[in-house]
């Protein structure tokens, strides 16, 4: 096996069954199956294989699992491109064209990245795709950008490029539009574009991924995993985590509580005090009054006048 070739290409058919490789391994809920890069960074074109919902990225420092990560599980969830939401570490450093273009900003570049996801239907019988992305193009200092959703798969309902090179958006459009899905961009310059797909803006792709991937969630708690997604990267998993450190990490994920709903729950605490009080108090004087049912004695028991 050479250093540019996938192992997975070298599973035998057992290992392969046992892993299952690019399928999702529990039934009636979504789980990341495949992701890929193609010529953004310093990926050419590379597809990552998931386990059971699960991906490993091994490598020394420097190369990179870190930024690949923030990119394929926080930006393709939430389109949050700010520096320190592409930063491990929660601190301004680079910027997504800097990513994209491997910190040469005045590269001329086209790239996409994908991840997929795949939902075992256990009453259907079946399984079903949805792939998320994201179209870059930069181009003497400028970045435009779409974000897509398509109910499919990379390779056999999107084809993501063509002689080695990415695909345009306008042929990424009209695949999108074939097999109904959606695209999402602010640029002035990519909504101009004559295309058979509605363009949406890009907050309404948060909504869509919410809805589509985390049903029931709704925004306050989406927002809640996503903080905690970014928190639990921050961590060096080849460095020893104490508890107090994770707890600590996962406190400082959860989001502020919003005052009015304080507000409701003391009332309905304070509520609830007191009706227990009020219940404690009817017990006891029921009991007062069995006590002295039973003490009293009978109109037969008493001595004559």
């Amino acid at each position: 096996m050479s250093i540019t070739e996938h192992p997975a290409r070298h599973l035998g058919p057992a290992a392969a069954g046992e892993l299952a490789l690019g399928l999702p391994g529990a039934d009636d809920r979504w789980q990341p199956t495949r992701a890929g890069i193609v010529n953004s960074w310093a990926w050419a074109d590379e597809q990552l294989w998931f386990s059971d919902g699960w991906l490993a990225l091994v490598g020394p420092n420097g190369s990179g699992k870190s930024l690949t990560a923030s990119m394929l599980v926080t930006v393709l969830l939430d389109a949050d491109t700010s520096q320190t939401a592409l930063s491990v570490s929660g601190k301004a450093a680079g910027t997504l064209t800097s990513r994209h273009t491997d910190w040469n900003d005045r590269e001329d570049r086209t790239g996409i990245w994908w991840l997929e996801y795949g939902l075992r239907d256990s009453a259907a019988g079946h399984t079903r795709f949805l792939t998320t992305g994201l179209w870059l193009r930069a181009t003497g200092g400028h970045l435009h950008r779409a974000f897509f959703i398509a109910p499919g798969r990379v390779g056999s309902e999107l084809t993501l490029e063509r002689d080695r090179e990415p695909v345009r958006l306008e042929a990424l459009a009209g695949q999108l539009a074939d097999c109904h899905g959606e695209l999402f961009a602010d640029s002035r310059a990519l909504r101009g574009l004559p295309t058979r797909l509605t363009l949406q803006d890009e907050r309404s792709y948060r909504q869509a991924i919410r809805t589509r991937l985390f049903t029931p969630l709704n925004e306050v708690q989406f927002e809640a995993l996503l903080a905690v997604l970014r928190s639990l990267r921050s961590l060096r998993t080849a460095e020893a985590i104490s508890p107090t450190r994770m707890r600590q990490v996962l406190t400082d994920a959860l989001p502020a509580l919003d005052t009015e709903n304080l507000t409701l729950i003391a009332e309905a605490m304070e509520r609830i005090a007191e009706l227990e009080s009020k219940l404690q108090r009817t017990r006891q004087e029921a009991k007062l009054l069995e006590d002295t049912a039973t003490c009293a004695p009978s109109p037969r028991s008493r001595p004559p006048p």
